[in-house]
C-alpha cells in the first residue's frame, strides 16, 4: 500500500525549523530538514514549502548584496567588475534578479560575491518589500 502522511507534528516542526539559527543567518530547506531529519521521513518537502508560503506560514527571505567599500578599491572588486556593473551591488537588487541579469545561479553569484560584499535580508512578499522586516548579516 500507500505509505502513512506525514504526521502533523512532524511538519509543524519542519516548519518552526524554518527560523534563522542563532548567528543570524536564515536556514535554508536543506538546513531545516536536517534539524528535524526530514529526510528519513516520507515528506515532500517542495509540496510543504508550497503550502506554507501560499498559506501564509512561511515567507520567502530575498537576498540583497551591498558591495563593501573596502571591496571597491580592493582585488575581490575589481574580479567582481568583471562579471557584472558595481552599480547593480547597491542593496536595490535581489540576488535572483541579479543572477537571471548576468546569467547564472543564485549559488555561482554567492561564490563570486564572497568577501566583497555584505547580505541584506528582507522578509515579506515581493509586492510587500517596502513594509518587510529587515535583518543585516555581513558574509566574511
Amino acid at each position: 500500500g500507500q505509505p502513512a502522511p506525514p504526521s502533523f507534528g512532524t511538519i509543524f516542526a519542519f516548519m518552526c525549523a524554518m527560523r534563522p539559527n542563532a548567528d543570524g543567518q536564515w536556514r535554508t530547506v536543506a538546513q531545516a530538514a536536517s534539524a528535524v531529519d526530514a529526510d528519513d521521513l516520507d515528506i515532500d518537502l517542495r509540496r510543504v514549502v508550497q503550502f506554507g508560503v501560499m498559506n501564509g506560514y512561511l515567507r520567502r527571505v530575498h537576498a540583497f548584496p551591498c558591495l563593501l567599500p573596502s571591496a571597491r578599491n580592493a582585488v575581490p572588486g575589481f574580479a567582481v567588475q568583471q562579471v557584472l556593473p558595481l552599480d547593480l551591488l547597491d542593496g536595490t537588487r535581489s540576488e535572483d534578479e541579479i543572477s537571471c541579469m548576468v546569467g547564472c545561479t543564485p549559488a555561482q553569484l554567492r561564490t563570486t560575491l564572497e568577501g566583497a560584499v555584505a547580505w541584506v535580508y528582507r522578509v515579506g512578499t515581493d509586492d510587500d518589500a517596502n513594509a518587510a522586516q529587515m535583518q543585516t548579516s555581513t558574509n566574511l
